[in-house]
């Protein structure tokens, strides 16, 4: 499955942002974090619609409608996110994450592997992706992927249970 997202706290970017376009998303931010997501998209939208290449604004914009399960508008705001930061490894694994719940297992990969390459830490996208991998038929680089999560976290359950699977389906017994 799809790990959930996690809402970036808003940063000033590289970008001129106002002091008034930042405390927008502000209060955007605490009403998506009271489960306003109705408050919360009009804030984003109203943010970006005064500042359109402000990363952070598209990316909780995209964490606001995945909340609302709408993938297709939240691949925009993350792809949105990704070309104003492209080294945002969290919104590319965000953005994979969406193309594979909309069933792009492809573009679920590509930017999965992308967001490894930024930060191969971040145990979600390497989740996500030894997941996409292993629905295409890739089970090696799936446990690849799943191994490298437990050199991290030896007891992590889900990467457990992810080699496993790709052990069953490479006919390699457990170790």
């Amino acid at each position: 499955g799809i790990r959930d997202y996690k809402v970036t706290g808003v940063q000033t970017c590289a970008l001129p942002i106002s002091d008034n376009h930042v405390a927008i998303a502000k209060q955007a931010v605490g009403r998506l974090d009271r489960g306003d997501l109705a408050g919360a998209e009009r804030g984003f939208r109203r943010t970006l619609a005064l500042a359109p290449h402000f990363p952070e604004a598209h990316y909780n914009l995209g964490v606001t409608l995945v909340r609302q399960q709408r993938y297709e508008e939240a691949i925009e705001a993350f792809r949105a996110a990704v070309h104003d930061n492209p080294r945002d490894a969290a919104a590319r694994a965000n953005l994979g994450g969406c193309h594979a719940r909309a069933g792009r297992r492809e573009e679920a990969i590509e930017e999965l592997r992308a967001a490894v390459g930024l930060d191969g830490d971040l145990v979600s996208a390497r989740l996500n992706l030894a997941a996409c991998l292993l629905e295409t038929g890739a089970a090696a680089d799936a446990l690849e992927q799943a191994r490298a999560v437990l050199a991290g976290q030896p007891d992590h359950a889900a990467a457990r249970q992810l080699v496993a699977r790709c052990l069953a389906i490479l006919g390699t017994p457990p170790q």
